[in-house]
């Protein structure tokens, strides 16, 4: 009979030993691996219904400054309308003849076909782009809407022309008519007055509600745009760009000439909303290139500070996008892969 020796036994018993812990090991290991997994993906949904839910009340913020424009309109300035008041001197009023036909609808066709390369824009970008842009879009017309609402409330000015006294009159009958009504027809007509005669709109003048829209779209085309430019698309992107360039001045000049709005009207429109825009992405520029410190853009010692106390609510918008993973559908479907 063979005894095994205490070195056998206890060499046996320190090998179990390891066994166990290393299978204790793997078990945490995996363990911990499937934690990570399913709270990286609630993580990720949450953080992407956070940003579908911004873009959602930057789209209800839009539609609530269109509906006081049209408030505006209808309630506070159209009793006020005096069509029998000589048009204002206006200097490009007289480079072009009084009447052309379908000026406006021609604008307002420049409107939609910037609309159509602005739907191209977001579609060509990832999915994280996609909501900054619509985010942004809806969010800046908004506020400019609003400014346009409060400029056409405070002065009310002579109709531009002898030949839209008709118009206006029309327009001042339907006001008397019935304001509920005319609310609800300018509403669903979306400002498209130009094509529509029945639901056009008078003494809602500076500044230009066409020339704010032109603008806006023509700008955000050629800023996302430049996201997508490489080697092999930059004749494509340079080109688009070009032609949004193109219609939003053509837009901007049968404005003038269907002499629905003085020439301050779309210069002012123009203006405000690049600066408007731009001063905009500049916040968004600075707060995304800082270096080491998160909240680096809004350090008590930084120089911008100042001004980004007039957009005090702009660190929980834009800066959030920060802690968030990108929301490119390919690249989360590649991590599902790689973490499966």
């Amino acid at each position: 009979m063979i005894i095994p020796s205490p070195t056998t036994k206890t060499s046996t018993s320190t090998s179990t030993v390891d066994n166990m812990t290393i299978n204790n090991n793997h078990y945490h290991a995996n363990n911990n691996s499937a934690n990570n997994h399913n709270n990286n993906k609630r993580f990720i949904t949450s953080s992407l219904l956070i940003q579908i839910a911004k873009v959602f009340i930057a789209a209800l913020f839009f539609f609530s400054a269109s509906c006081t424009n049209v408030f505006v309109t209808v309630f506070i300035i159209g009793d006020r309308i005096n069509i029998n008041t000589e048009p204002s001197a206006d200097i490009l009023f007289d480079l072009f003849p009084e009447k052309v036909p379908h000026a406006f609808a021609i604008a307002e066709i420049c409107t939609v076909s910037l609309v159509i390369l602005l739907i191209g824009t977001v579609i060509l970008n990832n999915f994280q782009e996609k909501i900054n842009i619509l985010f942004r879009f809806f969010l800046l017309i908004g506020f400019l809407l609003y400014l346009r609402a409060l400029c056409i409330a405070i002065t009310v000015f002579p109709v531009p022309s002898v030949i839209l006294q008709a118009k206006c009159q029309n327009f001042i009958d339907k006001v008397r008519l019935s304001k509920v009504n005319l609310f609800l027809q300018l509403v669903l007509g979306a400002g498209t007055s130009g094509m529509n005669e029945n639901i056009s709109t008078c003494g809602d003048y500076v500044f230009s509600g066409h020339t704010l829209t032109l603008t806006i779209i023509s700008f955000f085309i050629r800023k996302y745009l430049a996201t997508l430019y490489t080697n092999t698309n930059r004749w494509l992107s340079l080109t688009i760009r070009i032609i949004a360039h193109l219609l939003n001045f053509i837009g901007m000049t049968f404005i003038i000439v269907s002499r629905e709005h003085y020439s301050v009207d779309v210069v002012l429109g123009y203006f405000l909303t690049i600066v408007v825009c731009q001063y905009y992405h500049s916040l968004v520029f600075i707060s995304t290139s800082r270096s080491n410190d998160h909240h680096y853009v809004f350090d008590h010692y930084h120089p911008y500070r100042e001004d980004l106390l007039f957009v005090p609510f702009f660190k929980n918008l834009e800066n959030s996008n920060e802690d968030v993973v990108v929301y490119d559908m390919i690249h989360y479907n590649h991590h599902e892969k790689d973490l499966s």
